[in-house]
């Protein structure tokens, strides 16, 4: 359901070719933009949750290579 879904996957292969480390989360059934939805849908709601998990892990990362 997501238009750009295609680019992304292309992309994060992209970046692992190029040695980055990358993680990418599909989320089934729910369309680009879903966070806008995260109040009025259960399942946009816990895509969203995920998506806040995954930024708090970057900024551990970030405090961990900075120390």
């Amino acid at each position: 359901m997501d238009p750009c879904l295609d680019d992304c996957v292309m992309f994060a292969k992209r970046l692992k070719e190029l040695g980055k480390k990358v993680n990418m989360d599909i989320l089934k059934g729910l369309p680009h933009g879903f966070l806008n939805l995260a109040i009025t849908c259960k399942e946009a709601h816990e895509g969203s949750v995920l998506c806040a998990q995954r930024i708090a892990d970057l900024f551990k990362e970030i405090e961990i290579c900075e120390s």
